[in-house]
């Protein structure tokens, strides 16, 4: 561990899901799996499939977030054998639904994407989210409380803060 003083983040996690098996030392070569969902602080690469978005993905994602109430833009991870059984709404698990706070992740895959294509990426998320939030409070949905607001940006500011002092 104090080697990667990063994955002291991660050790309360690990000490709860991998209990049996923490205090075992692993053979040589054998690989030992302690977790199946990314991020970029575990090293995953993230790609821009965009070029892969069809009337059959659109209808699939239509079709479940119509499900969510008061979910009307966000990201959702997912984990699939194939993009044809995906495109078909078989075969495939939601891992994690993001909401607006999300950012959109294809921005970082650079074979596809330039620094100013990520930054016009961002702007758009947050035009979208800015329309969205008028059609809602048109429709009579209050926004978020100020003091609650600034709750959730301290929360993210100081989880920022913990991450940079173990990179």
């Amino acid at each position: 561990m104090s080697e990667k003083p990063r994955a002291l983040l991660q050790m309360e996690r690990l000490q709860e899901t991998h209990k049996t098996i923490l205090n075992k030392v692993p053979a040589k070569g054998e690989k030992v799996n302690l977790g199946v969902i990314g991020n970029h602080s575990k090293g995953t690469l993230f790609i821009n499939g965009n070029d892969q978005i069809d009337a059959s993905l659109t209808q699939v994602f239509d079709r479940l977030a119509r499900h969510i109430d008061g979910f009307y833009y966000g990201r959702f991870d997912i984990k699939c054998q194939s993009l044809d059984e995906l495109r078909a709404g078989k075969d495939f698990k939601i891992i994690e639904l993001n909401g607006v706070f999300s950012e959109p992740t294809h921005i970082y895959d650079s074979s596809k994407m330039s620094y100013f294509d990520a930054l016009r990426t961002i702007m758009q998320h947050w035009k979208l989210v800015q329309e969205i939030s008028v059609k809602n409070y048109k429709r009579g949905i209050a926004p978020m409380p100020l003091p609650d607001m600034l709750k959730v940006v301290k929360s993210i500011r100081d989880y920022s803060k913990l991450i940079k002092r173990f990179s």
